[in-house]
C-alpha cells in the first residue's frame, strides 16, 4: 500500500542529497583556490586587532638607548612618537639609570613633559612589579602655575601611562573639591596641581596628601613662574614641608626643574642636588626662523579694532589676539562678537570651565579665533595656531617672545603681526633694541578698498 504523499518523499530526499553533492564541490574549489592566495593579516585568526599589527611595524629603534618601559613604548607608537626630542634623548638616560635630578630649559612643545614623565613612569612602575598592584602612597607630585597647563601635563601623562596601570589626577583650583578628593581616595601615583589648591588639601590633612613629605619624584614646571609673586608663598610652604619632614631612612627624592631660565638660586629654593643633569636648549631671546613678523601702525585705538578685523577678513585661519589686559579682551570680544566674528576670550576672571571649553573649542576649530591676556602665552600647548597679533605692544621684549612663540611652531610657519599706536613706540623700540634688531619690523601689507568698507562696519558695531 502506498500512501498519499510518499512517492515525493524520496524525491526530495535525492534532490537534496545532490545539492549536498554540489555544495561540497564548490567548497573544495573555494578552499583550493584560497590555499594558493597569500595570507593575509586578516586570514590570521589570532591577528584579528589591526592596530596592534599595524603598531608592531613601527620603527622604534630610536627609543632604545632611553630606556623606555615596553607598557610605555607600546603607548608612544599609538600616539605615533617615534623617536624622542632632543630634551628627551638628553634627559631620559641619566634619569632613569642614574636616577639623576633633571635641571631642564627647553620652549614649550619641545616635549618636556615626557622628558620627566617617562623616568617617573619608569620608577613607579618597577615599584609596583615589586610589591604588587595593591594602592600604593603618593610617589609623585608634579607642580604646574596655571590651571590649564596642570591639565594638559596629566593628559600628556595619562596617555604615556596607558598600558601601565599607574593612576593620575588634577588637584587644581576652580573645578569641583568634592571630585578631586574622590579621585584621591582611589590612591593615584601621580598628581598634578597648582600650588594654591594643593596646600589648601594638605592643610586640611586631606587623605593620600597627608604624606606629601614623602613623595619620592618631585617636578616643578615653569619653574621661574613659580617662584614669582602670586605663587611663591604657596610654593615655599610646601617645599619647607616636604624638604623638612621626610621620614628616616626614605629614599632621596628625585627633583625635576624646567624654567625658561636656570639659577642657582632656583637650585637652592627646590633642594636640587648638587650636581644636577642640566639641560639647556634654549636659544638666544629671540623668534623661531620660521616666523614672519610684522608690524601695522594705527593711528588710535579704534583704528586698531578696523585693522584687526580686516585682518580676520582678509587671513582667515586660526589666530590668537593678544591683549595687555582683561577690560581690553572684554571690550574687544563686545565689538568682534558683534561683528560675528566668534570670538572666544581667555582670561583669569573667567570661571575655569568656560576657559577650559573655550581651549577646547580654540583647539577644533580651523578658523577659531581666542582673545587672551598672557595667562595663555607660555605653557600652553596648542597646536595649528597660523596668526598671533600683538593687539597691544607687550610689554617687554621676553613677553613678545613668548606670545609670538604660540606660532611658528615645530618648523611650521607663522604669522605675528604687531599693532601699534605712537603712544607705544617707546616700549616698541626697547623691544627692538633688546633682540637686537637694527631695523623697523616690516609693515604689513593692507587693500586700501577693503579697509574702507571695513571701517564703515566697525563704525556701526562700536554705535
Amino acid at each position: 500500500i502506498v500512501r498519499q504523499g510518499e512517492p515525493q518523499a524520496p524525491a526530495k530526499r535525492a534532490g537534496g542529497a545532490e545539492q549536498t553533492v554540489a555544495k561540497k564541490k564548490k567548497k573544495r574549489k573555494a578552499d583550493k583556490r584560497k590555499r594558493s592566495e597569500p595570507k593575509t593579516a586578516a586570514d590570521n585568526p589570532s591577528n584579528d586587532e589591526t592596530p596592534v599589527q599595524e603598531e608592531d611595524q613601527k620603527d622604534m629603534s630610536a627609543w632604545l638607548n632611553c630606556y623606555v618601559p615596553e607598557p610605555v613604548l607600546k603607548a608612544l607608537a599609538e600616539l605615533n612618537f617615534t623617536q624622542p626630542t632632543p630634551i628627551q634623548a638628553q634627559t631620559l638616560p641619566s634619569a632613569i639609570r642614574d636616577h639623576m635630578d633633571v635641571m631642564g630649559a627647553a620652549e614649550t612643545g619641545s616635549g618636556k613633559t615626557l622628558a620627566f614623565g617617562i623616568p617617573i613612569l619608569h620608577h613607579i612602575a618597577e615599584q609596583k612589579a615589586r610589591i604588587g598592584d595593591g594602592p600604593m602612597s603618593l610617589q609623585a607630585l608634579v607642580l604646574t602655575p596655571t590651571r590649564e597647563l596642570a591639565i594638559q601635563v596629566k593628559q600628556h601623562l595619562q596617555s604615556a601611562a596607558k598600558y601601565t596601570g599607574i593612576g593620575v589626577v588634577n588637584v587644581i583650583g576652580g573645578l569641583s573639591a568634592d571630585k578631586q578628593l574622590r579621585l584621591l581616595k582611589r590612591r593615584p601615583e601621580i598628581v598634578v596641581a597648582t600650588p594654591g589648591r594643593l596646600w589648601e588639601l594638605v592643610d586640611q590633612n586631606t587623605p593620600h596628601l597627608s604624606d606629601v613629605s614623602n613623595v619620592r619624584y618631585l617636578v616643578i614646571d615653569e619653574a621661574d613662574r613659580m617662584v614669582e609673586k602670586g605663587h611663591f608663598e604657596d610654593l615655599t610652604r610646601l617645599l619647607a614641608l616636604m624638604n623638612a619632614d621626610r621620614v628616616d631612612g626614605a629614599k632621596r627624592r628625585q627633583n625635576f626643574v624646567f624654567s625658561a631660565t636656570l639659577t642657582m638660586q632656583l637650585m637652592r629654593i627646590i633642594g636640587v642636588s648638587a650636581k644636577p643633569k642640566v639641560v639647556d636648549l634654549t636659544r638666544k631671546l629671540g623668534t623661531a626662523e620660521s616666523l614672519r613678523e610684522s608690524r601695522i601702525v594705527c593711528s588710535s585705538i579704534e583704528d586698531k579694532d578696523s585693522r584687526l578685523y580686516y585682518f580676520l577678513l582678509a587671513h582667515p585661519g586660526r589666530t590668537l589676539v593678544f591683549c595687555n589686559s582683561i577690560d581690553s579682551v572684554r571690550r574687544l570680544v563686545s565689538v568682534l562678537d558683534l561683528l560675528q566674528c566668534s570670538p572666544l576670550p581667555l582670561h583669569a576672571q573667567m570661571q575655569q570651565r568656560q576657559r577650559l571649553k573655550n581651549l577646547d573649542r580654540f583647539r577644533s576649530s580651523p578658523t577659531g579665533l581666542l582673545l587672551a591676556t598672557d595667562v595663555a602665552a607660555r605653557g600652553l600647548d596648542i597646536e595649528g595656531i597660523e596668526h598671533v597679533i600683538h593687539f597691544q605692544v607687550p610689554r617687554t621684549a621676553e613677553v613678545y617672545v613668548h606670545r609670538s612663540g604660540r606660532t611658528a611652531r615645530a618648523a611650521s610657519d607663522g604669522l605675528s603681526v604687531m599693532l601699534m599706536e605712537p603712544r607705544e613706540l617707546p616700549v616698541y623700540r626697547k623691544i627692538c633694541r633688546t633682540l637686537g634688531r637694527e631695523e623697523d619690523l616690516p609693515d604689513f601689507p593692507v587693500d586700501s578698498d577693503v579697509l574702507k568698507a571695513v571701517l564703515d562696519r566697525v563704525s556701526l558695531a562700536r554705535r
